[in-house]
């Protein structure tokens, strides 16, 4: 395959659908105190621009995270072929402390489910490659099976396809006055109160309020457009769950979601999630990404819960590859604990 590369601005890259390749996602990385490196990609299966996150990694070097990149799915050569010759033209355009590149693949995962162990899937990968190269990361940063629901079908339909209890849920928190309505950015502290509660409710680490301040106040001057929306879900005007939904071109992804243990009989992530999916339509949006569910769903996981939850309001579930490493400092890398190498997911990098 022909590949070239080109260094560009992050303002001009072309995101098509893609929150996370977007200008906007850039600009937030860049708030939050990252090096942001945007590239052009040119190959003999398509053109694709790529965003590059350098994030701090072991022993003062650094990781280049890409994620949901390249797009580009390999038409004339192997998914592992393409990526290690993407690899090795991309390593000579990074910052020299770069120990190796991680790419979180948002192509279609060739298992169902919970996929072979990591030896496995690497001798896949590498099967047929110059240098061998490609890992499995010790980590998944952005969720790797998803539901995404198909926002073509009208909202009868769309009703239709989901569970009788989702589609009871609904509408008995509608008729117990839950209300749902798009906040204002200065309401972020509202949000966070109930994020904060939810996920100490899970066990799971908090992220501070400039985390989510930083969504909204990041500003660039770019055609894709990428938005960021913050829903409220209250009853007599007392919130009692939230999300953010984030919108770039036709697609819309579930970001972040939040509730109270208050009032739960109201029901209230049920009118939240179907005024996400209402408003998404409104926004031109031809799909809906749940964002994350666990590849087996068990009623031993932690997140079944959230699976039946989510899984209620019908979609597909897709299946992705997730985070791949090409090591840049290959000694090195071979040399740290695979602890080092972690950093943890669902997109909080």
């Amino acid at each position: 395959m022909d590949i070239a590369l080109k260094q560009i601005p992050v303002a001009e890259l072309n995101p098509g659908n893609n929150v996370m390749q977007s200008p906007r996602w850039a600009a937030v990385k860049g708030l939050l105190g990252h090096e942001v490196l945007g590239f052009e990609l040119d190959t003999s299966d398509g053109r694709d621009t790529l965003l590059a996150i350098m994030q701090q990694g072991p022993r003062g070097r650094r990781i280049a995270y890409l994620p949901w990149a390249p797009r580009i799915l390999p038409v004339s050569a192997s998914a592992g072929c393409f990526l290690e010759q993407l690899s090795d033209e991309l390593q000579h355009l990074m910052p020299e402390n770069t120990l190796c590149l991680r790419f979180d693949l948002p192509w279609q995962s060739p298992f169902d489910g919970e996929p072979p162990d990591d030896v496995i899937r690497t001798m896949r990968m590498n099967f047929g490659t110059r240098l061998h190269a490609m890992r499995k990361a010790p980590t998944d940063i952005q969720p790797t099976v998803t539901i995404v629901l198909d926002l073509n079908q009208t909202e009868a339909e769309l009703m239709a396809g989901m569970r009788s209890k989702t589609r009871y849920n609904i509408r008995l928190s509608q008729r117990r006055g839950v209300r749902v309505r798009t906040a204002a950015p200065d309401e972020l502290e509202i949000w966070h109160q109930l994020y904060t509660e939810t996920m100490q409710r899970q066990n799971i680490p908090v992220h501070p309020i400039g985390y989510f301040t930083s969504l909204f106040h990041s500003r660039v001057n770019s055609p894709s457009g990428t938005r960021f929306k913050l829903l409220l879900a209250e009853h007599n005007g007392v919130p009692l769950a939230g999300l953010i939904l984030a919108i770039t071109g036709t697609a819309a992804v579930y970001l972040y979601g939040a509730s109270s243990s208050r009032r739960r009989e109201l029901m209230p992530s049920y009118a939240l999630q179907w005024y996400a999916i209402q408003s998404s339509k409104v926004h031109g949006c031809t799909s809906y990404d749940m964002f994350g569910i666990p590849s087996v769903p068990s009623p031993d996981h932690p997140m079944y819960g959230l699976y039946q939850f989510k899984k209620g309001f019908g979609g597909t579930v897709v299946c992705r590859r997730g985070c791949w490493d090409f090591p840049v400092l290959s000694q090195e890398y071979q040399a740290v604990g695979l602890h080092e190498l972690t950093r943890g997911g669902y997109h909080g990098h």
